[in-house]
């Protein structure tokens, strides 16, 4: 959140200068940069006036919309195993696939089943 005025400062007084260079210059992700000019070119508001605004007020407006990630079904493993006794972790990961797809929810990937399913994570 510190470094959204720098940024939008930047993007405003030097138009020209790519995305990396100003991620460079203010130390910050070249993709944040990216984000943030193309929100400011969608706006109807002036450019020039975010120079004005307070650190809140940038961070809503650039930050704000911003949704959660969406949340992943996490299975119950004891189920899954006891439904396929001796599958493999991609056989489980399958079905479970399978069983969020069946519910309309979002399935996690692969490799956050296993780590989830070896007790990692």
């Amino acid at each position: 959140m510190d470094r959204i005025q720098p940024i939008v400062a930047l993007l405003v007084e030097r138009p020209l200068w790519s995305s990396a260079r100003i991620a460079r210059h203010v130390q910050c992700d070249p993709r944040r940069v990216r984000r943030y000019r193309r929100l400011l070119a969608e706006t109807d508001v002036e450019p020039a006036a975010f120079l004005d605004c307070d650190v809140a007020t940038l961070d809503e407006f650039f930050n704000g919309r911003r949704g959660a990630p969406p949340r992943r079904r996490v299975p119950c493993f004891a189920e899954l195993e006891r439904e396929h006794p001796g599958s493999s972790g991609r056989s489980l990961w399958r079905a479970y696939v399978a069983q969020a797809a069946k519910k309309g929810e979002l399935p996690m990937s692969y490799s956050q089943f296993l780590r989830r399913w070896k007790g990692v994570a």
